[in-house]
């Protein structure tokens, strides 16, 4: 059976936030609190009821504990070598934790609805994790917001060298300043990005110039 850290479990309610944290952050990092503030503010006041989960907070769940291992420079370094062993290990207990908590999360909660976010290393975790859920929990996700994702795939192919313009139109889910063939680190040319049951309920941003989404120039 699943065990959260008191404070981070929740009555049920009518929205959660499930955030997965980028490589070297904290818990309760700038990121975390912009993305929550914002969401807050969408929400509004009750009559809606709101709370959050961050993976890897006062001992994961499940057994699971999302170290978010590793930082930038590292990652730079490492990926390009086949990746490193300890963000792929990390990004794993990621996918763990969030698979099992949401699966125990919706059970206990039938008529809660989910955001999930990640940011960074959180981005490829909470991708990954999409796959491994059910049609009928992928149902009860309002929304997924990603935010600079190595593994970003937009399986599209530059018309000429050296400009935007590609053969097909950029996917609905992708978002932000980043070309429309990018292809991050950690994509993988021979998987779906996201799940189609959930594509029109995902936004994955990346900016022109993050190595993280966009791989080094020489992909390009």
């Amino acid at each position: 059976a699943g065990r959260v850290a008191a404070d981070q479990e929740a009555l049920c309610g009518d929205v959660q936030l499930v955030h997965a944290r980028g490589t070297g952050d904290q818990v309760n990092d700038d990121f975390f609190l912009r993305v929550d503030d914002q969401l807050r503010n969408r929400l509004g006041t009750p009559p809606i009821s709101y709370s959050t989960y961050q993976l890897g907070k006062d001992g994961g769940f499940g057994g699971f504990d999302y170290p978010a291992a590793g930082d930038r420079m590292e990652f730079l370094l490492e990926a390009s070598l086949n990746a490193s062993q300890l963000y792929q290990d990390s990004r794993d207990e990621g996918i763990a934790e969030l698979v099992a908590y949401l699966n125990h999360r919706t059970a206990q909660c039938p008529g809660e609805m989910y955001v999930l976010t990640g940011h960074s290393q959180g981005a490829d975790v909470t991708g990954r994790a999409l796959a491994e859920l059910s049609n009928g929990i992928l149902d009860r996700i309002a929304f997924v917001a990603l935010f600079g994702d190595p593994r970003f795939q937009t399986y599209n192919t530059q018309v000429i060298a050296f400009v935007d313009q590609c053969y097909f139109p950029r996917p609905v889910w992708q978002r932000g300043t980043s070309e429309c063939y990018s292809h991050g680190w950690y994509a993988d040319d021979f998987a779906p990005y996201l799940p189609d049951a959930i594509l029109d309920r995902v936004g994955s941003w990346c900016r022109d110039g993050d190595v993280a989404c966009n791989g080094p120039v020489v992909w390009r």
